[in-house]
């Protein structure tokens, strides 16, 4: 897969766009960075993103690359997870500090890979300021690592801290899922399960679960903890001070037909207890839709500013946007919004929704992935029918969510079709993407681009062949953007970096 190329011809469609910022920025300063931008799961960066003029392409060649992280300074992190000196059963683990141009290691933290010691890379999370990083395994440690520098100024990542939720007793056996630390130090844990997502060489994703344990460790390592019980989490959570935002969808005694699930708002409480400042219910439907991961709602839920929260439901026949509002209290809330999504029996999302203030309204952008094909273990058959998302219902929306809580509704679709959690550039003002060209692979040729939308109109700016195969299909991996501008696309056999060149 290792290769650099030029993009010409009929591998690029479009035209470049001005470098003029075309969006306000962020209206705060990101604390942490996680696989959606940051601890609020906006989606949205200031990074600039490129602009489509003489793209040049590279493709790395390594498998079991997770995701990448920056934190304040323009440290990249990248997590590896696979074959340790070239064997299938001697599997490693890293979290490491790497060269922006070359993606070089220049430090790491390892950790043998086992069913208990898998890490959760998809919801780790890197303190800006502090460059702490916060992950855990399934098994129930939470590792706080913290990147600083030798006496030569060369990089270095190291063990801070190791939190044990094993010894307590408080998971019951569950499977651990998320972490993320809030401002005063709590770092707060969810169990579940990724559904359909294990580990490489088949290790399992986890037993049943049927009950959810949610909760926090003081900086002292007091542990506070809530179970919900007959909910199952598979999704990450967000987090703006001390208030923690996260949904359940439905398991065990309430897995049947028109289910429910839940949103709450979290803060810490008295003694070990977790005060619920807010909860809600949303239709979970009667069972999953075509290629769906979750039994309820598949989103992470995103925080529009100090604002509102959002998040999809499973409703039957037609999924919803819900917008709640951050600054409520009690039980059974209502949204102050719900819009209807896509088209009657072909709407669904397992992506979380991208999220930005525009000065007046919040756009939040989502992508339909009814009848998306599983997520794959290639190991067997990499280039096989998995890769052929043609029978995915097409539709990447935008919805504007009037700032003072007025109203919302549908203000553009695009038609791409997309399995790839997006982001957006402020300065840009381009929405990134990655797609298959459904005319090829109807003929059995697995073909990927990465694309770009204007993020105001709606429209494809530009769109670049990035390869063909097995190994360039995203596979559910992420989309992002780095500090200089790069685009890097993850998938099956590496990652895809894409960058402006000169005209």
């Amino acid at each position: 897969m290792k290769s650099s190329q030029r993009l010409e011809g009929d591998a690029f469609l479009g035209s470049p766009v001005s470098a003029k910022p075309l969006l306000p920025k962020l209206e705060f300063t990101p604390r942490s960075s996680t696989i959606h931008a940051d601890g609020g799961n906006t989606g949205s960066v200031d990074y600039p993103g490129p602009l489509g003029q003489a793209l040049n392409l590279t493709s790395i060649d390594l498998s079991g690359l997770g995701v990448f992280y920056w934190d304040a300074l323009g440290t990249m992190y990248g997590i590896y997870i696979g074959p340790c000196n070239g064997s299938d059963t001697n599997l490693i683990q890293a979290i490491a500090v790497l060269d922006p141009e070359t993606l070089a290691i220049e430090s790491a933290w390892q950790l043998p890979y086992t069913k208990t010691t898998q890490l959760n890379t998809a919801y780790t999370q890197v303190l800006m300021e502090t460059a702490e990083i916060v992950v855990n395994s399934v098994g129930g440690q939470i590792y706080i690592l913290q990147k600083s520098e030798d006496a030569a100024g060369s990089p270095t990542i190291g063990l801070r801290r190791t939190i044990d939720l094993t010894t307590s007793g408080i998971l019951k056996g569950y499977r651990l899922l998320n972490t993320m630390m809030d401002s005063a130090g709590n770092v707060w844990f969810t169990t579940g399960v990724l559904d359909g997502i294990g580990g490489p060489a088949g290790i399992s994703a986890g037993a049943a679960t049927n009950t959810s344990i949610i909760g926090y460790v003081e900086p002292d390592g007091m542990i506070h903890s809530l179970e919900v019980p007959n909910q199952d989490i598979g999704q990450g959570i967000a987090v703006t001070n001390t208030t923690v935002f996260v949904n359940t969808q439905p398991s065990g005694k309430d897995d049947h037909a028109d289910a429910e699930g839940f949103i709450s708002a979290l803060r810490p409480g008295p003694g070990t207890t977790i005060d619920v400042v807010w909860n809600a219910t949303d239709k979970a439907g009667s069972k999953r839709k075509p290629g769906a991961l979750a039994r309820g709602s598949g989103t992470t839920p995103s925080l529009l500013g100090n604002d509102f929260v959002a998040l999809c439901n499973n409703a039957d026949g037609q999924i919803d946007l819900l917008i709640y509002a951050q600054n409520a209290s009690g039980h059974d809330i209502q949204p102050i919004c719900t819009v209807p999504l896509w088209q009657p029996n072909a709407s669904w999302t397992d992506n979380g929704p991208m999220v930005h203030f525009d000065g007046k309204d919040y756009g939040v952008v989502l992508e339909n992935m009814y009848n998306a094909p599983a997520y794959a273990d290639t190991h067997n058959d990499t280039n096989g029918p998995w890769n052929n998302l043609t029978g995915q219902v097409p539709g990447i929306s935008k919805i504007l969510v009037a700032g003072d809580g007025s109203g919302c509704h549908v203000a553009w679709t695009n038609p791409g079709r997309t399995t790839t959690v997006p982001i957006l550039s402020t300065t840009t003002g381009l929405l990134y993407e990655y797609e298959q060209s459904a005319e090829l692979a109807d003929e059995g040729e697995y073909v990927w681009y990465a694309k770009a939308i204007d993020y105001m109109s709606g429209k494809t700016v530009w769109k670049a062949r990035t390869g063909a195969g097995g190994k360039f299909n995203n596979n559910l991996r992420t989309t992002l953007l780095s500090p200089e501008g790069t685009l890097y696309q993850m998938v099956t056999g590496g990652v895809v970096a894409i960058r402006d060149g000169e005209c």
